[in-house]
């Protein structure tokens, strides 16, 4: 007996420890929340739900966790403790939170959190952002996502994102948000979606009764050079036959393509701003019954495909529509009809399509400002320059290329000297500014540009120090020595047509690639993808199949043995003229 409890009485010793432990942890993290939670921080704008329209009303309806817990959240934890929880909870996010791989044992799936059912997840602060993480929605009903920025992995210099993610390391491998397994009656309203490596938003498997309201999708470096939503994964899902019903209202609709790309099911797209889209913004396949009516195109490619890629052709409807700068494609099938009446499944209410752009400006996506009062806030800022960057040489008169603003109607240009003297000061409407005069050459500058519209000005960008140059900065009579540095040289000539050389330094054998953009982001041409010896190296682009405008070429260089050397990015601009 006393050798079977000297044997027991440690390990109990060590499960009532370990169990200490473990309810301490929970007591830690449960008393942040509650501190949190009891001060009721509510000077927060809770901004209103609009109200509900299409398919997420159909079946049980959808009221998320109305009438569960209230709870405020400032961590990651905390964010997913309560929103994997069966009970309903309204979850009010604060501010940004960051989410890695491996909190907690929350079911996740390369950083995706599962959600439970009757659930709203909504920001309540003027930043309320949910960055890094990706919420999968799979198998459950009745949740409401409000009012918040997703902000995902998106580098510019790497575009590899479908391997698998180790614990801690940031970010999803693919959507934002997941809607899919059978899950029903999800409203995801008044968001903004940005920098995630596959679409935005994907809704498949057998998920339906879906609405997608006042979010904003304009993110033109997302996934694969900004396609947003895909409702559908694949033309041999048979299983999202008579399933994926979604309807899309009111929403910013301004980025490349897939707005949405549709398979199988149901789509009333209505009172949508479609803006600026470069490939297209629709497209119906696989029996897909799509109704578009009282949106308003402006400059759209293509306002839509009847079928695409290998996908069969679905149908599509559209009435009491309005094109600006944008042509009008043939449709496909009869309403009420082919083409569903969504009258006979939901009530809605249409806005003149007249109204929609400032409608839906006003009123798209996450913030703090109050929309019910139907003011415009002022634009965001410029948060990064496109050329110059910092340190960079540029020619006697250079071009400027920076990233738009939401919300913009101009921008205001500056130009300073080092000492502090403002040489230029206008506004242009334009992203793109050619200096009007030549700079003195080996000078340096400052520039910034802040957006405006209406209601105000943003705040400046950051200055950006650049310096002027003449000479090449590669000599032409030493290419057989090795460069003391890395360069990627100004193109001559430039403005060229239809050829112009490209030249670049290397200062020990590098893995290169040197490839050329349009101004969105879309990929033109790759010049080098390949290892090359140290040395001074030139390349030809020609540009005889491409209408005049500027590009922008970009040179990455890693050295290919182990060095102290960083990797090396750099872009300038060229100028095509036919």
């Amino acid at each position: 007996m006393r050798g079977f409890l000297q044997n027991v009485i440690p390990l109990v010793i060590i499960v009532i420890i370990t169990g200490l432990i473990l309810l301490s942890t929970e007591f830690l993290y449960s008393s942040v929340a509650d501190a949190v939670n009891a001060g009721e921080d509510h000077s927060y704008f809770i901004r209103p739900l609009p109200e509900p329209m299409g398919f997420a009303t159909m079946g049980e309806g959808i009221t998320g966790g109305e009438g569960g817990t209230e709870v405020t959240v400032t961590n990651a934890y905390d964010l997913l403790r309560y929103a994997t929880r069966d009970e309903p909870y309204v979850i009010n996010v604060v501010d940004t939170i960051e989410i890695i791989r491996g909190i907690g044992n929350y079911a996740e799936r390369n950083g995706a959190y599962y959600i439970a059912s009757n659930t709203t997840i909504r920001g309540i602060g003027p930043n309320a952002t949910i960055l890094y993480g990706a919420f999968r929605l799979s198998g459950i009903k009745n949740v409401i996502i409000q009012n918040l920025t997703f902000d995902g992995t998106y580098d510019p210099d790497v575009h590899d994102y479908k391997h698998q993610l180790e614990i801690g390391e940031r970010g999803p491998a693919n959507d934002a948000i997941e809607i899919t397994g059978g899950s029903e009656n999800i409203w995801v309203t008044q968001n903004t979606f940005k920098r995630y490596s596959d679409e935005c938003l994907s809704i498949n498997n057998a998920a339906s009764y879906v609405t997608l309201s006042w979010n904003r999708f304009d993110d033109l470096i997302t996934g694969q050079q900004g396609m947003m939503i895909l409702i559908g994964s694949g033309d041999g899902q048979t299983q999202d036959i008579g399933r994926l019903n979604t309807t899309l209202h009111h929403n910013y609709m301004a980025s490349r393509s897939r707005h949405p790309r549709t398979r199988f099911g149901k789509f009333h797209i209505f009172n949508n701003y479609y803006h600026n889209i470069t490939s297209y913004g629709i497209a119906s396949t696989m029996d897909a019954q799509v109704l578009v009516e009282g949106n308003y195109f402006e400059s759209v490619n293509n306002p839509w495909h009847i079928g695409f890629g290998t996908s069969a052709e679905g149908y599509l409807v559209e009435q009491n529509n309005i094109f600006v700068n944008t042509a009008v494609p043939a449709t496909k099938g009869t309403l009420g009809e082919e083409v569903f009446l969504p009258s006979g499944y939901y009530d809605y209410a249409l806005d003149d399509p007249e109204d929609i752009p400032a409608m839906v400006l006003a009123g798209v996506g996450a913030g703090n400002w109050d929309y019910t009062q139907g003011s415009m806030p002022v634009p965001e800022t410029v948060h990064r320059p496109v050329s110059p960057g910092w340190g960079s040489k540029e020619s006697v008169q250079p071009v400027f290329i920076w990233e738009s603003a939401f919300l913009a109607n101009g921008y205001q240009f500056q130009l300073e000297n080092v000492a502090g003297d403002v040489l230029l000061d206008m506004n242009v409407t334009d992203t793109v500014f050619t200096y009007p005069s030549e700079l003195e050459n080996g000078k340096s500058y400052f520039w910034r540009v802040r957006a405006f519209n209406e209601s105000g000005a943003s705040a400046w960008m950051e200055k950006y120090l650049f310096s002027v140059s003449i000479p090449s900065s590669i000599e032409e009579d030493d290419h057989s020595a090795i460069p003391p540095e890395y360069i990627l040289d100004f193109n001559y000539p430039n403005p060229f047509n239809p050829d112009t050389t490209i030249r670049y330094a290397l200062t020990e054998r590098s893995f290169v690639d040197l490839r050329v953009y349009d101004l969105v982001g879309r990929e033109i041409s790759v010049l080098v993808d390949d290892e090359l010896p140290a040395g001074y190296h030139t390349v030809t682009f020609n540009g005889k199949n491409l209408s005049s405008g500027i590009y922008v070429y970009r040179l990455i260089a890693k050295p290919s043995v182990e060095s102290e050397k960083e990797i090396f990015i750099q872009h300038r601009t060229m100028t095509l003229i036919k």
